[in-house]
């Protein structure tokens, strides 16, 4: 299947909401729902994909969030892009959707930067923070309200 066939999937599914107030195939926690993808993309086409699922790119704001995100993370053998970034200012993490710093307390490790060209952050199944090349293709996590109408109001 095509990447934008994997995609219309995706969006469909989406569509439908459980009894806990999130979509099909997301997980609840707290007040937020959360897509795992199966699919794999570049960091700026998982950020499209998680928009057309009326989301963003997950942000990760406190211990209760990175924890849920690491136990679940940790049961795939898969390094998933989280939307954190320093592409406007070296060594500065923002959050692609909100643009507010990424609070020091939720990194679990800084990423490197190894090769010089890696801007984008991905969380791997050891719940560590990394930056890779954002053309790199990831799997990746969307994350929205369990409320959908809290987004429309």
């Amino acid at each position: 299947m095509s990447t934008w066939g994997i995609v219309s999937f995706v969006v469909l599914a989406a569509l439908t909401a459980n009894s806990n107030g999130c979509p099909d195939g997301w997980a609840n926690h707290q007040q937020s729902c959360y897509f795992f993808s199966q699919d794999k993309l570049s960091w700026t086409g998982a950020i499209v994909v998680c928009k057309l699922l009326g989301g963003y790119l997950v942000e990760v704001q406190n211990d209760l969030e990175k924890n849920f995100l690491h136990k679940t993370i940790s049961q795939q053998d898969e390094h998933y892009w989280i939307g954190a970034h320093d592409a406007v200012k070296k060594g500065s993490f923002v959050w692609a959707t909100s643009q507010e710093p990424v609070s020091d307390n939720v990194i679990v490790r800084s990423p490197d930067n190894s090769r010089n060209n890696e801007r984008c952050v991905e969380i791997d199944n050891n719940g560590k923070w990394n930056h890779n090349d954002c053309m790199a293709v990831l799997q990746y996590v969307c994350e929205r309200p369990a409320n959908i109408e809290e987004m429309v109001g």
